[in-house]
Protein backbone atom coordinates (compact mmCIF):
# COMPACT_ATOMS: atom_id res chain seq x y z
CA UNK A 1 0.00 0.00 0.00
CA UNK A 2 1.19 3.50 -0.79
CA UNK A 3 1.92 5.70 2.18
CA UNK A 4 0.44 9.17 2.58
CA UNK A 5 3.91 10.55 1.86
CA UNK A 6 4.02 8.72 -1.49
CA UNK A 7 0.60 10.06 -2.43
CA UNK A 8 1.54 13.63 -1.54
CA UNK A 9 4.83 13.32 -3.41
CA UNK A 10 3.05 12.05 -6.53
CA UNK A 11 0.56 14.92 -6.33
CA UNK A 12 3.41 17.43 -5.98
CA UNK A 13 5.19 15.98 -9.01
CA UNK A 14 1.99 16.06 -11.06
CA UNK A 15 1.41 19.69 -10.12
CA UNK A 16 5.01 20.55 -10.99
CA UNK A 17 4.65 18.89 -14.41
CA UNK A 18 1.32 20.63 -15.01
CA UNK A 19 2.73 24.05 -14.13
CA UNK A 20 5.87 23.48 -16.22
CA UNK A 21 3.77 22.60 -19.26
CA UNK A 22 1.62 25.69 -18.68
CA UNK A 23 4.70 27.93 -18.41
CA UNK A 24 6.25 26.42 -21.54
CA UNK A 25 3.06 27.13 -23.48
CA UNK A 26 2.90 30.73 -22.23
CA UNK A 27 6.57 31.41 -23.00
CA UNK A 28 6.22 30.08 -26.55
CA UNK A 29 3.10 32.18 -27.05
CA UNK A 30 4.69 35.42 -25.81
CA UNK A 31 7.91 34.77 -27.73
CA UNK A 32 5.90 34.40 -30.95
CA UNK A 33 3.94 37.61 -30.37
CA UNK A 34 7.13 39.51 -29.48
CA UNK A 35 9.06 38.40 -32.57
CA UNK A 36 6.08 39.28 -34.73
CA UNK A 37 6.15 42.83 -33.37
CA UNK A 38 3.13 42.66 -31.06
CA UNK A 39 4.49 41.93 -27.59
CA UNK A 40 1.64 41.20 -25.17
CA UNK A 41 3.41 41.48 -21.80
CA UNK A 42 6.26 43.46 -20.29
CA UNK A 43 9.85 42.26 -20.20
CA UNK A 44 9.62 41.94 -16.42
CA UNK A 45 6.51 39.76 -16.63
CA UNK A 46 8.14 37.54 -19.26
CA UNK A 47 11.28 37.19 -17.11
CA UNK A 48 9.14 36.10 -14.16
CA UNK A 49 7.62 33.27 -16.25
CA UNK A 50 11.09 32.31 -17.54
CA UNK A 51 12.60 32.25 -14.03
CA UNK A 52 9.73 30.15 -12.66
CA UNK A 53 10.14 27.55 -15.42
CA UNK A 54 13.90 27.56 -14.89
CA UNK A 55 13.32 26.72 -11.22
CA UNK A 56 10.74 24.00 -11.89
CA UNK A 57 12.29 22.42 -14.98
CA UNK A 58 15.82 23.74 -15.69
CA UNK A 59 16.34 21.32 -18.60
CA UNK A 60 13.17 22.34 -20.43
CA UNK A 61 13.95 22.76 -24.13
CA UNK A 62 12.18 26.11 -24.41
CA UNK A 63 14.88 27.58 -22.14
CA UNK A 64 17.54 26.60 -24.67
CA UNK A 65 15.94 28.37 -27.61
CA UNK A 66 16.13 32.06 -28.40
CA UNK A 67 12.97 32.81 -30.34
CA UNK A 68 11.81 33.08 -33.91
CA UNK A 69 10.99 35.80 -36.39
CA UNK A 70 8.01 36.06 -38.67
CA UNK A 71 7.89 34.48 -42.12
CA UNK A 72 7.54 37.84 -43.88
CA UNK A 73 11.20 38.37 -44.82
CA UNK A 74 14.05 36.49 -46.47
CA UNK A 75 16.02 34.41 -43.97
CA UNK A 76 19.74 35.12 -43.53
CA UNK A 77 22.40 33.44 -41.38
CA UNK A 78 24.20 35.60 -38.83
CA UNK A 79 27.91 36.33 -38.99
CA UNK A 80 28.18 36.47 -35.22
CA UNK A 81 26.16 34.46 -32.70
CA UNK A 82 23.10 36.16 -31.25
CA UNK A 83 22.26 33.90 -28.34
CA UNK A 84 20.57 34.73 -25.05
CA UNK A 85 22.40 35.66 -21.86
CA UNK A 86 22.18 34.07 -18.48
CA UNK A 87 20.31 36.33 -16.08
CA UNK A 88 20.75 37.34 -12.46
CA UNK A 89 17.51 38.67 -11.00
CA UNK A 90 19.17 40.29 -8.00
CA UNK A 91 22.42 40.78 -6.05
CA UNK A 92 22.33 37.29 -4.50
CA UNK A 93 22.20 35.55 -7.89
CA UNK A 94 24.83 37.89 -9.30
CA UNK A 95 27.22 37.20 -6.42
CA UNK A 96 26.73 33.46 -6.93
CA UNK A 97 27.77 33.91 -10.58
CA UNK A 98 30.67 36.22 -9.67
CA UNK A 99 31.99 33.68 -7.18
CA UNK A 100 32.59 31.35 -10.12
CA UNK A 101 33.87 34.16 -12.36
CA UNK A 102 36.54 36.04 -10.43
CA UNK A 103 37.82 38.73 -12.80
CA UNK A 104 40.37 41.46 -12.09
CA UNK A 105 37.89 43.85 -13.69
CA UNK A 106 34.19 43.71 -14.49
CA UNK A 107 33.21 45.67 -17.59
CA UNK A 108 29.62 46.80 -17.21
CA UNK A 109 27.32 48.07 -19.96
CA UNK A 110 23.66 49.06 -20.12
CA UNK A 111 21.33 46.21 -21.11
CA UNK A 112 19.23 47.89 -23.77
CA UNK A 113 15.52 47.11 -23.87
CA UNK A 114 14.99 47.01 -27.62
CA UNK A 115 15.26 44.61 -30.56
CA UNK A 116 18.58 42.99 -31.52
CA UNK A 117 20.01 43.57 -34.99
CA UNK A 118 23.18 42.46 -36.77
CA UNK A 119 24.73 44.66 -39.45
CA UNK A 120 26.89 42.84 -41.99
CA UNK A 121 29.63 44.80 -43.75
CA UNK A 122 31.95 43.90 -46.60
CA UNK A 123 35.01 46.09 -47.06
CA UNK A 124 33.25 48.82 -45.10
CA UNK A 125 29.96 48.81 -47.04
CA UNK A 126 26.68 47.68 -45.46
CA UNK A 127 25.39 44.56 -47.21
CA UNK A 128 22.81 43.09 -44.82
CA UNK A 129 20.86 43.85 -41.65
CA UNK A 130 19.54 40.75 -39.92
CA UNK A 131 17.21 40.43 -36.93
CA UNK A 132 17.94 38.08 -34.04
CA UNK A 133 15.58 35.33 -35.16
CA UNK A 134 16.45 32.00 -33.56
CA UNK A 135 19.99 33.13 -32.71
CA UNK A 136 21.47 31.67 -35.90
CA UNK A 137 19.13 32.77 -38.70
CA UNK A 138 17.04 35.93 -38.78
CA UNK A 139 14.98 38.19 -41.03
CA UNK A 140 16.71 40.32 -43.66
CA UNK A 141 15.44 43.86 -43.02
CA UNK A 142 18.28 45.66 -44.83
CA UNK A 143 15.98 48.08 -46.68
CA UNK A 144 14.51 49.23 -43.38
CA UNK A 145 17.83 49.39 -41.52
CA UNK A 146 19.22 51.77 -44.15
CA UNK A 147 16.65 54.34 -42.99
CA UNK A 148 17.41 54.02 -39.25
CA UNK A 149 19.40 56.52 -37.25
CA UNK A 150 22.88 55.27 -36.33
CA UNK A 151 23.38 52.87 -39.27
CA UNK A 152 26.34 53.99 -41.45
CA UNK A 153 26.06 52.74 -45.01
CA UNK A 154 29.82 53.18 -45.46
CA UNK A 155 32.20 52.94 -42.50
CA UNK A 156 34.53 55.92 -42.11
CA UNK A 157 36.44 57.60 -39.29
CA UNK A 158 35.93 61.19 -38.10
CA UNK A 159 38.20 62.47 -40.86
CA UNK A 160 36.14 60.75 -43.53
CA UNK A 161 38.69 58.04 -44.27
CA UNK A 162 36.87 54.83 -45.22
CA UNK A 163 37.41 51.80 -42.96
CA UNK A 164 38.02 48.44 -44.62
CA UNK A 165 36.04 46.16 -42.32
CA UNK A 166 34.38 42.87 -43.21
CA UNK A 167 32.27 41.18 -40.55
CA UNK A 168 29.34 41.71 -38.22
CA UNK A 169 28.32 44.48 -35.84
CA UNK A 170 25.61 43.86 -33.29
CA UNK A 171 23.36 46.38 -31.62
CA UNK A 172 19.90 47.09 -30.34
CA UNK A 173 17.19 48.97 -32.20
CA UNK A 174 15.49 51.37 -29.81
CA UNK A 175 12.81 54.02 -29.85
CA UNK A 176 13.45 57.04 -27.65
CA UNK A 177 10.88 58.13 -25.09
CA UNK A 178 10.37 61.40 -26.96
CA UNK A 179 9.55 59.64 -30.24
CA UNK A 180 7.24 57.17 -28.47
CA UNK A 181 5.36 59.89 -26.58
CA UNK A 182 4.94 62.17 -29.59
CA UNK A 183 4.34 59.69 -32.41
CA UNK A 184 3.59 56.18 -31.10
CA UNK A 185 1.82 56.68 -27.78
CA UNK A 186 -0.77 54.10 -28.84
CA UNK A 187 1.88 51.37 -28.41
CA UNK A 188 2.33 49.89 -24.93
CA UNK A 189 6.01 50.76 -24.68
CA UNK A 190 9.09 51.78 -26.67
CA UNK A 191 10.32 48.22 -27.20
CA UNK A 192 7.04 46.93 -28.64
CA UNK A 193 6.78 49.97 -30.87
CA UNK A 194 10.36 49.57 -32.14
CA UNK A 195 10.02 45.83 -32.75
CA UNK A 196 6.85 46.26 -34.77
CA UNK A 197 8.08 49.26 -36.73
CA UNK A 198 11.41 47.74 -37.79
CA UNK A 199 9.58 44.89 -39.55
CA UNK A 200 7.11 46.95 -41.55
CA UNK A 201 7.15 45.78 -45.15
CA UNK A 202 6.48 49.30 -46.43
CA UNK A 203 9.30 50.79 -44.33
CA UNK A 204 7.08 53.64 -43.17
CA UNK A 205 8.32 55.43 -40.04
CA UNK A 206 11.67 53.57 -39.84
CA UNK A 207 13.54 56.86 -39.54
CA UNK A 208 12.13 57.12 -36.02
CA UNK A 209 14.29 54.20 -34.85
CA UNK A 210 17.89 54.35 -33.62
CA UNK A 211 20.57 51.65 -33.45
CA UNK A 212 22.92 51.51 -30.46
CA UNK A 213 25.83 49.07 -30.83
CA UNK A 214 27.96 46.99 -28.46
CA UNK A 215 29.60 44.07 -30.29
CA UNK A 216 31.87 43.44 -33.29
CA UNK A 217 33.42 40.43 -35.02
CA UNK A 218 35.64 40.60 -38.10
CA UNK A 219 35.53 37.67 -40.53
CA UNK A 220 38.54 38.82 -42.52
CA UNK A 221 41.89 39.95 -41.13
CA UNK A 222 42.52 40.57 -37.44
CA UNK A 223 40.02 41.93 -34.95
CA UNK A 224 40.10 45.76 -34.84
CA UNK A 225 40.35 45.82 -31.02
CA UNK A 226 42.33 44.23 -28.20
CA UNK A 227 39.64 43.83 -25.55
CA UNK A 228 36.04 44.75 -24.64
CA UNK A 229 36.90 48.35 -23.78
CA UNK A 230 38.75 48.85 -27.07
CA UNK A 231 35.80 47.26 -28.89
CA UNK A 232 33.47 50.05 -27.76
CA UNK A 233 36.10 52.66 -28.64
CA UNK A 234 36.43 51.21 -32.16
CA UNK A 235 32.67 51.32 -32.70
CA UNK A 236 32.65 54.97 -31.64
CA UNK A 237 35.52 55.74 -34.03
CA UNK A 238 33.38 54.35 -36.88
CA UNK A 239 30.52 56.70 -36.02
CA UNK A 240 28.24 54.21 -34.27
CA UNK A 241 26.15 54.99 -31.20
CA UNK A 242 27.43 52.86 -28.30
CA UNK A 243 26.39 51.83 -24.82
CA UNK A 244 28.08 53.55 -21.84
CA UNK A 245 30.85 51.47 -20.27
CA UNK A 246 31.77 51.35 -16.56
CA UNK A 247 34.79 49.44 -15.26
CA UNK A 248 34.32 47.96 -11.77
CA UNK A 249 36.98 46.25 -9.67
CA UNK A 250 34.78 44.07 -7.49
CA UNK A 251 31.34 42.41 -7.63
CA UNK A 252 30.24 44.72 -4.81
CA UNK A 253 31.14 47.72 -6.95
CA UNK A 254 28.99 46.30 -9.75
CA UNK A 255 26.07 45.99 -7.33
CA UNK A 256 26.54 49.59 -6.17
CA UNK A 257 26.65 50.81 -9.77
CA UNK A 258 23.45 48.88 -10.54
CA UNK A 259 21.69 50.63 -7.65
CA UNK A 260 22.91 53.98 -8.96
CA UNK A 261 21.65 53.27 -12.50
CA UNK A 262 18.30 52.02 -11.20
CA UNK A 263 17.80 55.40 -9.53
CA UNK A 264 18.55 57.44 -12.65
CA UNK A 265 17.38 55.24 -15.52
CA UNK A 266 14.05 57.07 -15.88
CA UNK A 267 16.04 60.14 -16.88
CA UNK A 268 17.62 58.28 -19.84
CA UNK A 269 16.27 58.94 -23.33
CA UNK A 270 15.73 55.20 -23.93
CA UNK A 271 14.76 52.12 -21.92
CA UNK A 272 17.21 49.75 -20.25
CA UNK A 273 16.26 46.77 -18.10
CA UNK A 274 19.54 45.84 -16.48
CA UNK A 275 23.30 45.71 -16.92
CA UNK A 276 25.53 43.37 -18.91
CA UNK A 277 28.63 42.29 -16.98
CA UNK A 278 31.68 40.96 -18.86
CA UNK A 279 35.36 40.33 -18.42
CA UNK A 280 37.91 42.49 -20.26
CA UNK A 281 39.14 39.58 -22.42
CA UNK A 282 37.05 38.92 -25.54
CA UNK A 283 36.12 35.24 -25.34
CA UNK A 284 34.63 34.55 -28.76
CA UNK A 285 34.29 30.82 -28.11
CA UNK A 286 32.14 31.47 -25.06
CA UNK A 287 30.16 34.20 -26.88
CA UNK A 288 29.42 31.69 -29.66
CA UNK A 289 27.42 29.51 -27.30
CA UNK A 290 23.61 29.71 -27.29
CA UNK A 291 23.86 30.93 -23.70
CA UNK A 292 27.35 32.31 -22.87
CA UNK A 293 28.75 31.52 -19.43
CA UNK A 294 31.38 34.23 -18.97
CA UNK A 295 29.00 37.20 -19.11
CA UNK A 296 25.65 37.80 -17.46
CA UNK A 297 22.63 40.07 -17.66
CA UNK A 298 22.23 41.63 -14.22
CA UNK A 299 18.55 42.56 -14.32
CA UNK A 300 16.87 45.37 -12.41
CA UNK A 301 14.39 44.49 -9.67
CA UNK A 302 10.83 43.90 -10.77
CA UNK A 303 8.73 46.93 -10.00
CA UNK A 304 6.21 46.53 -7.21
CA UNK A 305 2.74 47.96 -7.12
CA UNK A 306 -0.09 47.92 -4.59
CA UNK A 307 -3.38 46.51 -5.83
CA UNK A 308 -6.66 46.63 -3.94
CA UNK A 309 -8.34 43.22 -3.79
CA UNK A 310 -12.00 43.40 -2.70
CA UNK A 311 -13.78 40.43 -1.19
CA UNK A 312 -17.42 39.47 -1.64
CA UNK A 313 -18.39 41.49 1.42
CA UNK A 314 -16.95 44.66 -0.10
CA UNK A 315 -14.08 44.89 2.36
CA UNK A 316 -10.81 46.11 0.92
CA UNK A 317 -7.47 44.44 1.38
CA UNK A 318 -4.17 45.71 0.06
CA UNK A 319 -1.94 43.11 -1.49
CA UNK A 320 1.58 43.84 -2.67
CA UNK A 321 2.22 42.12 -5.97
CA UNK A 322 5.14 41.85 -8.34
CA UNK A 323 4.73 43.26 -11.81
Amino acid sequence: MSSLFDVNEAQAQNEKARRSAELEKLIRKYQKSYYNGEGEISDAEFDALWDELKTLDPENQVLKKVGQDSGNFEKVRHIMPMGSQEKAAGPEQFLAWAEKHAYDEYLVEYKLDGASLELQYRHGALTRAVTRGDGTIGDDITANARKMQGVPLILADKDGTEIDFTGGIRGEVIMTHHVHDTKFADKANCRNAANGLMKRKDGEGIENLTLITYDVWATEGSQPYADEEAKIAWLESCGFNTVPLRICRTPEEVIAYRAQVMEMRKSLEYDIDGLVVKERYVDHEDASRARPDRQIAFKFSLEEAVTIVRGLNGAGAAERIRR
